[in-house]
């Protein structure tokens, strides 16, 4: 299905399952497919809303550039034409740093709160990743016939505007889920960690950034065993 934003930008969205709702919020370049591992499972427990972020999949956008605060203000948007008052929140790479903005900027409407790999700057990155960065940027500009790739691949290398500061108005129940080899220095994770109140870190072994599709039987009990087993 498809929503219309206030700037005409029309958002790509599935809805499956029922329950409590939980939002799935991929990452750079990625649309609702990247959960397809999750999907299955998780809508027998809630009511799973995946969407395309402007600019990418089957989302329009408007003249707008991309950023992850405009993401974080169309997630806001989207649940308030949905009717959704309060939900989990699971953000994967660019998606946990909107998370991470939306949390912090609306924070009643988030009951549990899941941030796999996200990262407030680049300096959160390894060196290997953030050359890894800049060479997708690189390619990105050689698919002429894509061409909202390269502002999307920029993304990778944008900061989140927020500061230290302000992740402690995240007031949800937080799990920062990485892996074991992310591209995310490990550092920066546990300063997240340590920044948002009530959040918890969770290092998956054998695991580099795309847990949920390479160790999708790990991410999946850990997801599940954070919203429903969990009560503290």
């Amino acid at each position: 299905m498809y929503l219309t934003l206030k700037d005409n930008t029309r958002i790509y969205l599935e809805v499956t399952g029922s329950g409590a709702p939980l939002v799935l919020l991929h990452g750079n370049a990625e649309n609702t497919r990247y959960f397809k591992r999750q999907i299955p499972l998780f809508e027998q427990y809630f009511t799973v809303i995946t969407l395309d972020f402007r600019g990418h999949g089957k989302s329009s956008n408007g003249i707008h550039p991309l950023s992850f605060e405009l993401f974080a203000s169309d997630l806001k948007e989207i649940v308030d034409l949905l009717g959704i008052k309060q939900f989990h929140l699971l953000g994967f790479s660019d998606g946990a740093n909107v998370a991470m903005i939306f949390a912090s900027k609306f924070p009643k409407y988030v009951n549990k709160l899941i941030l796999n790999a996200g990262n407030l700057s680049a300096d959160g990155l390894l060196f290997i990743s953030r050359i890894a960065t800049e060479l997708a940027i690189i390619l990105a500009y050689l698919c002429f016939w894509k061409r909202d790739l390269v502002e999307i691949r920029k993304l990778m290398r944008q900061s989140v505007k927020l500061s230290w500061q302000d992740l402690t108005k995240i007031s949800a129940k937080t799990l920062v889920l990485v892996g074991a080899f992310d591209m995310i220095k490990p550092s920066h994770s546990k300063k997240l960690t340590q920044a948002i109140p009530n959040a918890r870190l969770i290092v998956i072994p054998f695991a580099l950034h795309d847990i949920a599709r390479i160790r999708s039987k790990r991410f999946n009990q850990v997801v599940l065993d954070f919203l429903i087993t969990q009560n503290t």
